[in-house]
């Protein structure tokens, strides 16, 4: 597809850091973008295994370019986006993706079609695949239940813009104990269900009972050797969760990509993108089974640990 005839320009910021352990994610995506109808991209890879200031044209459509790690995803996808500014890119729409999509399976790829990215678009929104915990939880005195996976967002540049840095500024003394034995402070902005969240998604706890249905894909033993990588791992949670309490905010709706499935099959329109969303189809409501007869998901599925509930047909 030769580039002016893409009714879409999209710029990809993939941010790479284990190659052994999610091998093939960069080709996987070009596959799933290349099959795209009206879409034209290209991809900045942001190597986090290897951070500086160099970069280099892998193919006309791929740069290579030295990642930022001191805020793991967050740091890389601000770097990439200022790459995009520095060098003039007149995207419509960013793609920011990280390696670890690859260990959620590939299904959810089959919903990443063309008028996902033409209501992101339209709709001035934000598109990923939204999680929820069994209660609300707290962090900074917000409350909230549900929040946008980091992994894998399509959002319009304008939008992109107005959210400023993907960094959330987290004052980690004031956070954390600083070993195993007190792993966050009395006083923490983490609150205590997050806390217990936290635990229950990122450590081993052998007997130990859990309220998830899914748990990380890299549990860990907390000793005091590994807790710098606990507590590492528990400020991008923080981050990814003030990203969805900040869009929240601000007034951006979000959608999950499940929601389209159920659009093609039971909207009138065909390109269902044009008309203005309803306000029931933002966050996990779109997902819930009284909104579209094909829906199979029950309320109390939707609201607890999406990784298990089944993935729309459509």
């Amino acid at each position: 597809m030769e580039p002016e005839a893409a009714q879409h320009q999209v710029t990809v910021v993939l941010v790479q850091y284990d190659r052994k352990k999610y091998a093939g994610a960069l080709e996987r995506l070009l596959a799933v973008l290349g099959a795209l109808q009206n879409i034209s991209f290209r991809v900045l890879v942001m190597d986090n295994a290897d951070p500086g200031g160099w970069d280099h044209a892998l193919t006309d459509q791929v740069t290579h370019i030295g990642g930022d790690n001191s805020s793991r995803e967050f740091s890389a996808f601000d770097k990439g986006l200022a790459f995009a500014r520095e060098q003039g890119f007149e995207q419509d729409l960013f793609l920011l993706v990280t390696d670890a999509y690859a260990a959620y399976g590939s299904e959810f790829l089959d919903l990443i079609r063309e008028d996902v990215f033409d209501a992101a678009l339209s709709w001035n929104a934000f598109v990923g695949w939204i999680d929820a915990a069994p209660s609300q939880m707290e962090l900074y005195g917000s409350r909230y239940q549900e929040w946008l996976r980091t992994s894998f967002v399509i959002a319009p540049g304008s939008v992109i813009q107005e959210v400023g840095s993907f960094v959330y500024d987290i004052d980690e003394k004031a956070v954390f104990g600083g070993d195993s034995r007190s792993v966050f402070l009395e006083d923490s902005p983490v609150g205590s269900e997050l806390q217990q969240f936290i635990r229950e998604l990122f450590l081993e706890q052998p007997g130990v009972a859990t309220s998830l249905a899914e748990q990380w894909h890299s549990e860990i033993e907390l000793t005091d050797e590994n807790y710098p990588l606990f507590q590492a791992k528990s400020s991008a949670i923080m981050r990814e969760h003030m990203l969805s309490v900040r869009l929240r905010e601000a007034g951006i709706p979000v959608f999950d990509f499940r929601l389209f499935g159920h659009l093609r099959e039971n909207s009138s329109e065909a390109k269902f993108w044009l008309s203005d969303p309803s306000e029931d189809w933002q966050w996990l409501d779109g997902a819930r089974s009284n909104l579209f007869p094909s829906s199979t998901l029950s309320n109390e599925d939707v609201k607890y640990h999406l990784d298990r509930i089944e993935i729309p047909s459509t």
